[in-house]
């Protein structure tokens, strides 16, 4: 009886020591599990933050954009698109006919070669005042223009006859 008794001992530690090792080693793999859903838990607050910071960002964007969009409209009516400066050239052109004066309009290919601006060099005939108002007008426009070269000339005899010769300068986008 005494060895069946050490043998129930002996079984009866060996199973416990069997259930604390199984104890401890699931006690070791929930807390790994713990540690990496904790992590990955973490990683995903971090996302969220920033995805909620960006989207805030991302709002003020569009808002200053609309509060912002006249001002655009403004500045890209102030500048030439320099691909499409047809719209600046109509301008001059009309500015022309309600002055009452004839018009003459050629890209300086040369000057708006080596700049972003472009350079317009135009030829505006008509009586002295005729032409002085195209040229008061001409400083009104909305676009950033500079004039470069001016020159008056008296082109018929009968002294009616004028030519404003000028090389412009316009800014573009």
């Amino acid at each position: 009886m005494k060895y069946f008794f050490h043998h129930k001992i002996f079984a009866t530690s060996l199973i416990a020591v069997i259930l604390l090792i199984s104890l401890v080693w699931s006690f070791w793999k929930l807390n790994s599990l713990a540690v990496s859903l904790r992590t990955k838990l973490n990683e995903i607050h971090a996302e969220v933050f920033f995805a909620e910071h960006e989207r805030k960002a991302i709002r003020l964007a569009e808002a200053t954009m609309g509060e912002r969009s006249d001002d655009l409209a403004r500045i890209n009516k102030v500048l030439i698109n320099k691909e499409k400066p047809v719209d600046f050239v109509e301008d001059l052109e009309g500015l022309a006919k309600a002055s009452g004066n004839l018009f003459v309009i050629d890209l300086d290919e040369n000057k708006s070669g080596e700049s972003k601006d472009l350079f317009f060099r135009l030829a505006v005939d008509g009586t002295e005042k005729s032409v002085m108002r195209y040229l008061k007008a001409l400083e009104l426009m909305p676009y950033k223009i500079s004039i470069k070269e001016l020159a008056l000339q008296q082109i018929d005899s009968g002294k009616t006859t004028h030519r404003l010769s000028l090389l412009i300068s316009a800014e573009t986008l």
